[in-house]
């Protein structure tokens, strides 16, 4: 037996196209999306060149810089992209892609911004989108390697937080010091080391990229003393250095690739 119903056609979403958009309220937002029956407007840079998924479009207006976190769930491979304006013409920003897809930005600019919704080899489906800002990032203190900030370990282990966002890429030791690239944006600390002292060292990064941590006897590149890398992302990094004389180190929080950054925790030890 054959049974089968008849039901009303899926209309095209509202914000199927830059046209008409559906707004992002600041300073949070948080709205449901459904892609099937919407047009494929958008080649995301994240997705498939070939996928003819179709693809919806928020908006959302920054009077001055603002940090924008997007975070995209789905029951569907999708892929989540960041677009300025004009949002037909305008290349991604940002582009990441799977059920659960999120777009981070510590410091946008003001200006009118799109969010776009598409589907990785055509797939379409249902998702929740949530939208939060708050007040930007600030570059850190600590950015250049001749600003590094101080770390006293002479009252016993310290503990440190901080981030890589919006730093400069101020040393790239190539492969030589850790075994891999470190391309990354990179903050340094300074540390005063006596004879015969060990310097043990973890950096913990937050979910989401891959650091590396080093060793460096002046903020030159040829001076590294040691390196690690071994890890891949969120996973910490350890390095040891035995001081030979009474000497001042400088110890770098770098990444492997030029668009790896985040928050960090930094674990300092002598002995």
């Amino acid at each position: 037996t054959l049974t089968w119903a008849l039901g009303s056609p899926i209309p095209p979403p509202p914000n199927d196209d830059c046209s008409s958009p559906a707004f992002l309220s600041l300073p949070s937002d948080s709205q449901s999306g459904d892609t099937r029956n919407a047009a494929d407007d958008f080649v995301a840079s994240c997705g498939d060149p070939a996928s003819d998924a179709g693809d919806v479009v928020y908006s959302f207006t920054l009077l001055s810089p603002q940090q924008v976190t997007a975070t995209l769930s789905a029951d569907f491979d999708a892929v989540l992209s960041l677009r300025g304006a004009p949002c037909g013409t305008e290349s991604d920003r940002q582009c990441r892609d799977g059920r659960l897809a999120r777009i981070y930005e510590p410091a946008l600019p003001a200006g009118v911004w799109s969010l776009v919704v598409d589907g990785y080899a055509g797939e379409t489906g249902t998702f929740t989108l949530d939208f939060e800002t708050a007040p930007p990032l600030d570059v850190p203190a600590n950015d250049l390697c001749t600003a590094a900030e101080v770390i006293d370990l002479s009252s016993g282990p310290v503990q440190v937080t901080g981030y890589t966002y919006l730093a400069s890429d101020d040393v790239n030791l190539g492969t030589g010091c850790t075994g891999s690239p470190t391309a990354g944006p990179d903050v340094a600390y300074r540390v005063a080391l006596t004879a015969g002292q060990t310097l043990t060292a973890t950096v913990t990064p937050e979910a989401g990229y891959d650091p590396a941590l080093y060793v460096l006897g002046d903020c030159m590149a040829s001076t590294c003393l040691t390196g690690a890398d071994a890890y891949f992302v969120s996973q910490p990094e350890t390095v040891t250095y035995t001081a030979a004389a009474d000497e001042t180190v400088y110890l770098v929080v770098d990444a492997f690739a030029a668009d790896e950054a985040g928050p960090f925790t930094l674990d300092l030890s002598v002995q």
